[in-house]
């Protein structure tokens, strides 16, 4: 089974979304921006994400830096 994590990046909060390749949601939940990389270290202990996805918009740049 392989997976996507997508990642919605906001100015202070993310969305985030572990879904498989069957389009079940596995994971999903808001994080603030500062605590987002240990969120997803914790969720990916539980599961394998085999994409990741990180939408353009608003603070990409500052939340990719961040993982």
């Amino acid at each position: 089974m392989s997976s996507v994590l997508g990642i919605d990046p906001g100015m202070r909060k993310a969305g985030f979304a572990l879904v498989s390749d069957a389009g079940v949601v596995l994971e999903r939940g808001i994080e603030s921006v500062e605590r987002l990389a240990e969120r997803l270290s914790s969720l990916l202990t539980r599961h394998r994400a085999d994409v990741l996805a990180i939408g353009a918009g608003t603070n990409a740049a500052r939340v990719t830096a961040g993982l």
